[in-house]
């Protein structure tokens, strides 16, 4: 009881506000807690503030001058509530004035809450909940009716029991309603909200760069249904093209310096291509570009204050104009893949190499274990290469370590031409490499050790016809290779290694480039 004696010991009349509390010792607890609230309602608060960016930057610091005040004005009625010595004028009322039209104007101006969404919702969860409850008293009230004649019949029988089917179906029960209330609250837009929702989930949860960049542009294309659509990201100075449903587009580069770029770091938000004059010179500049683009609409990336990248989308498909809503999708999503893109960059940078952006040593070794365990489990066959450069000392001590950069650099370029998607590439040392070779599907083990042999000829043939450098060098390389048919539950990565590192060591003892192979499972001869 927040009157007993123990929180307000009595009341009387106050010169500036209607009554004067004469307090107890609970009153001090509950002040204490509630000053340890607020603190906490502050401190999370201001941290929004310095995380957030442009639109959510300009929410949240609303909310914080509203919560600042709320907690100013609260103090000011503790302390006049509690003293009544000093003569305090009831500033309080003027503060919760200003909160109100603080606030008033943030909800307008910033959809701090969407009143009406509020209120609709909390209609029908009452109605909900009459329903509901109006089905427990029924069948309460004819289970009463049902068993109210029976000798061991108790009350609590009539209550327990459909309350229990309740608790069961409450999960399900409750997943539908809260879709039913959307769906009804947000009408045609409950689509784009789950679309949003939907595709900021999977974002965040993709490490691997290249499938982020790929799923972005599915989503996109799949829900929009442009043309045409190309991500650019910054690369030093200039922002190229990373992903697109055009080849004819990965080649495009534009400068960071030109009207385009520095138009959509002013803008700060998806723009259509006929909010520009072609009559004005600056404007001119930037039509031009998104003429060239084939771009209809473009969404930036921003990660903070910093501009990442962005995406161009070509007309739609059906030929109609891209709606408010979805810009809307688009700059949420934009959103959300800026952060995305940063962490899978980070991601890509700790398990990458950084002079041939190929896996590192470390990392194929967790992925060796793994691509092994797979096999072993799904009966699938696998083969691992290693491949060493030949004379890669004389290339280093004739012509520089730069050249030798260099030369790696190109052959990490050629292993990316000639392997697919999936296969797994690794610097494993200085000049040697290591690729892995999955089977994909039911491969029979025969097949599969053919076509990886095809494979390591290839890439041997490849390397030997390329021409490094400008001073034309020719370079070859020796490969081992090691085949497992997945049926060997035995086999460990370190004995697959071995035999590939045997069988390589066997070629450059033969004379150099060329392949050796063999089979560890010994259930075939290589």
């Amino acid at each position: 009881n927040l009157f007993s004696p123990s929180f307000i010991e009595s009341v009387k009349k106050a010169e500036h506000i209607g009554y004067l509390y004469k307090t107890g010792p609970l009153y001090y607890i509950y002040g204490a807690l509630f000053a340890f609230a607020a603190i906490y309602g502050v401190v999370v608060t201001y941290r929004t503030f310095q995380n957030s960016q442009g639109y959510k930057k300009q929410r949240a610091k609303f909310i914080l001058f509203c919560l600042m005040l709320a907690v100013f004005a609260a103090l000011v009625f503790f302390a006049m509530a509690s003293n009544d010595t000093v003569k305090i004028p009831p500033v309080d009322n003027l503060i919760s004035i200003v909160f109100s039209v603080t606030f008033t104007y943030a909800v307008l101006t910033y959809r701090i809450i969407d009143v009406r969404v509020l209120i609709t919702k909390i209609f029908l969860l009452i109605a909900y909940s009459i329903f509901f409850l109006s089905i427990y008293t029924a069948v309460s009230s004819l289970l009463f009716w049902l068993l109210f004649r029976e000798i061991n019949y108790t009350p609590i029988i009539t209550a327990t029991i459909p309350f229990a089917v309740f608790i069961a179906l409450f999960r399900p029960l409750r997943k539908g309603l809260l879709e039913d209330i959307d769906r009804i609250v947000y009408g045609g837009d409950y689509e784009y909200r789950q679309l949003i929702k939907e595709t900021s989930e999977a974002l965040v949860a993709i490490l691997d760069f290249h499938e982020l960049l790929g799923y972005l542009t599915d989503t996109l294309k799949q829900n929009l249904k442009p043309q045409k659509l190309s991500l650019f990201l910054k690369d030093g100075e200039e922002f190229t093209v990373k992903s697109s449903s055009s080849v004819t587009s990965s080649s495009q580069r534009i400068s960071s310096k030109t009207e385009f770029i520095k138009t959509i770091e002013t803008l700060k938000r998806p723009f259509m291509s006929w909010e520009f004059d072609k009559d004005k010179p600056d404007e001119k500049k930037v039509a031009s570009t998104l003429k060239r683009l084939r771009a209809q609409v473009v969404s930036p990336l921003f990660l903070k204050e910093d501009l990442i990248g962005f995406l161009a989308l070509d007309a739609k498909i059906s030929g109609k104009s891209y709606s408010s809503k979805d810009l809307e999708v688009l700059n949420a999503i934009a959103s959300t893949a800026a952060i995305a893109l940063q962490n899978a960059r980070l991601y890509e940078e700790a398990i990458t190499d950084g002079l041939t952006g190929l896996y590192h040593h470390r990392y194929f070794q967790h992925r060796i274990k793994e691509e092994l365990a797979r096999s072993i489990r799904d009966n699938y066959p696998l083969t691992l290469l290693m491949l060493d450069i030949d004379y890669f000392k004389n290339i280093n001590d004739k012509h520089g370590h730069q050249t030798g950069d260099r030369v790696l650099e190109k052959l990490a370029d050629i292993f990316k031409e000639n392997l697919r998607l999936f296969d797994i590439i690794a610097r494993y040392g200085g000049e040697e490499f290591a690729i892995l070779i999955p089977a994909l599907g039911k491969n029979t083990s025969k097949n599969h050790f053919k076509k990886a042999s095809t494979v390591a000829e290839r890439l041997r043939q490849a390397v030997q016809s390329a021409k490094f450098t400008d001073k034309k060098l020719s370079v070859t390389v020796s490969i081992g290779v090691a085949f497992f048919n997945g049926k060997d539950a035995s086999v460990t990565p370190s004995e697959l290694i071995g035999e590939a590192d045997q069988q390589l060591y066997k070629a450059k003892g033969a004379g150099r480039n060329r392949v050796c192979k063999k089979d560890i499972s010994k259930k075939m001869l290589a």
